[in-house]
């Protein structure tokens, strides 16, 4: 078994140690694996550093003992306080908001046994299996369409909803491996530059220097052959020499940072890497939206309920106003008549008085309307009260009826149990009487024989005197 690790950063990242891609293999190199982190995600590196270690540690291949692995992980990520170390105030405020999202990563591993060799995957990682240096299977996916449509991450939420981890999307394959095949994990970019450009299987397997291989990439980003992101190949031999060979960037190798732009404002090409965080964004705005929209009808419903308020009070002020308008109109018209006609005192007292009776009898009448009203709630408060009392009554007589039918009952078997005790008593005596009876005659009839016997006996001893005689 022989490993050889091949991997180098992103431009933007400058330095290696900022790579989202993470390796990991065992000490027998039985098992190997690959995870890459979204960018887009909070420190996704370093979740994805955790769960390929976990995976050597104890290897999942099946979906319950995977979501366990991504459990454990996920909780020993989150045991880790990130922003600690971070002293600037806005970028620390943009990394706890950026927080709330979790972090995100591919993930795809292998266990050797023997010549099978057990894969499983999540995401868009995948597998290359070599045999006479010819690409005989790819997994899980066979084109960079299919790559494409199935961009799912593992996500730190999983311990909040583990709903996010998706059975649908775990695939686990075993594969059959002769002696000097060749196994080979890469992440997504290299792995869709690889469907797209088989026939650059073998020159990647033969590179031997980081120098080789990173003019390689840089070429190949130049060219437009493979998408700018970190890139890790992890290459196994199935045969029996234990090689192991990493080559990563130097310590000291690190990319030119780029020039600050002039004004010249680009947007970045979406890429599927981003979707599942895009997905959850839109999630939120949706939620924003309908939370928004519920306040909007509350509000609409007030403002309308508000309305009907103003417009029952407009509508009683008017009338109360026209009353007064017309009461004043007639005092009025009352005084006029008074200053035009001499001695018409009479006739505006009477008038006055004819329109404070009218006020009074409305003012009655609407008491009167009033008292209806209350005498009318007092009555049906009343009649309620009666009928309640009536239905109380009513349980409380047929309760009373249940528990005299049921004493009723009780003396009815107690008078029948007692007559028959008494008949079994008059059996019983009759019965004794009979076998007394029986037991009479029984003796009598023995008295009898016995007489009848001892008659018979005396006959038999008995001689008359004449025989007596002659003898």
């Amino acid at each position: 078994m022989s490993i050889k690790i091949l991997s180098i950063h992103k431009e933007e990242s400058i330095s290696y140690s900022k790579t989202q891609d993470k390796y990991a293999y065992g000490k027998k190199l039985e098992k190997f694996c690959v995870s890459d982190g979204a960018t887009q995600g909070f420190f996704s590196g370093k979740f994805s550093e955790i769960i390929v270690n976990n995976f050597i540690k104890k290897s999942a291949l099946n979906f319950d003992s995977f979501l366990k692995l991504i459990k454990k992980s996920a909780l020993e990520f989150n045991k880790n306080d990130y922003l600690k170390s971070e002293n600037n105030i806005a970028v620390k405020s943009l990394l706890k908001r950026k927080s709330e999202g979790g972090a995100y990563c591919t993930f795809i591993g292998c266990h050797i046994n023997e010549n099978k060799a057990h894969v499983i995957s999540y995401g868009d990682s995948m597998l290359f299996h070599i045999r006479d240096e010819k690409i005989i299977q790819t997994f899980p996916f066979n084109s960079e369409e299919e790559l494409d449509k199935s961009a799912k991450f593992i996500n730190t939420k999983v311990l909040v909803n583990k709903d996010i981890l998706e059975k649908s999307h775990l695939k686990l394959k075993t594969l059959n491996v002769k002696k000097n095949d060749i196994i080979i994990l890469s992440t997504d970019a290299i792995s869709k530059h690889l469907l797209n450009f088989p026939e650059k299987i073998n020159e990647i397997l033969n590179f031997s220097t980081f120098k080789r291989f990173s003019k390689y990439i840089t070429t190949s980003w130049k060219n437009n052959k493979l998408q700018r992101d970190d890139v890790t190949i992890m290459i196994y031999k199935h045969d029996n020499e234990k090689n192991i060979s990493e080559i990563t960037p130097p310590t000291k190798f690190k990319f030119k940072e780029p020039e600050e732009p002039k004004m010249n404002f680009q947007i970045k090409n979406y890429t599927t890497e981003n979707y599942e965080q895009n997905k959850i964004e839109m999630e939120k705005i949706k939620k924003r939206l309908n939370d928004l929209e519920t306040q909007v009808k509350i509000l609409g419903g007030l403002i309308i309920f508000i309305f009907v308020i103003l417009m029952i009070s407009t509508i009683f002020q008017y009338s109360k106003s026209k009353d007064l308008y017309q009461l004043k109109n007639k005092i009025k018209n009352l005084q006029q008549l008074k200053d035009q006609s001499p001695g018409s005192d009479q006739i505006y007292i009477e008038e006055e008085s004819r329109v404070e009776k009218e006020n009074r009898d409305k003012e009655e009448n609407r008491d009167d309307e009033e008292n209806r009203d209350d005498e009318e709630k007092r009555n049906d408060e009343e009649k309620r009260n009666d009928e309640e009392k009536r239905n109380d009554e009513d349980i409380r007589d047929d309760e009373e009826n249940r528990d005299n039918e049921e004493k009723r009952n009780d003396e009815d078997i107690r008078d029948d149990e007692e007559n028959r005790d008494d008949e079994e008593n008059r059996d019983d005596e009759e019965n004794r009487d009979d076998e007394e009876n029986r037991d009479d005659e029984e003796n009598k009839s023995e008295l009898k024989q016995k007489k009848n016997n001892n008659k018979k006996n005396l006959r038999k001893d008995y001689i008359p005197q004449s025989k007596k005689k002659n003898k």
